[in-house]
């Protein structure tokens, strides 16, 4: 036999790498979450006018779209996304405890404390081009 079998019945042909490479990557994400209180990333926030873009690395919930958009001084706020790389879903808290796929440590490489992080950096750095 090329595999093994989990603990939910799924058998894992350790041939398949496509697989393999995709669980390495969730242990190594979760080893660095443990290892580590930030992840450093690559964000922007410009201004043009009374317009406010905002990019960032993730795939945010709307919850913190909402979040930036009402607390942001602009006119408008735009919101770019998946900019700079690909860091995956960034979920809120209400995610994680209700158990969403995007909150899986293979679908991000932060959980919800970062996006309020995101959030409130966010928000200093748009403020502090309105003043």
């Amino acid at each position: 036999m090329n595999g093994y079998v989990a603990d939910s019945g799924e058998t894992v042909d350790f041939k398949d790498n496509a697989r393999m490479h995709v669980h390495a990557g969730t242990v190594a994400r979760y080893e660095y979450q443990q290892d580590h209180d930030l992840y450093p990333v690559e964000m922007h926030v410009i201004r043009l006018g009374d317009i406010a873009i905002m990019t960032n690395p993730f795939e945010l919930f709307l919850d913190y779209g909402n979040q930036i958009k009402a607390r942001s001084p602009a006119a408008q706020t735009f919101i770019v996304q998946l900019a700079c790389g690909s860091e995956g879903y960034l979920p809120t808290a209400m995610a994680e405890n209700g158990g969403h796929y995007s909150a899986y440590v293979s679908s991000g490489i932060t959980g919800h404390a970062g996006g309020d992080l995101l959030v409130r950096a966010t928000i200093e750095h748009i403020r502090k081009l309105w003043e």
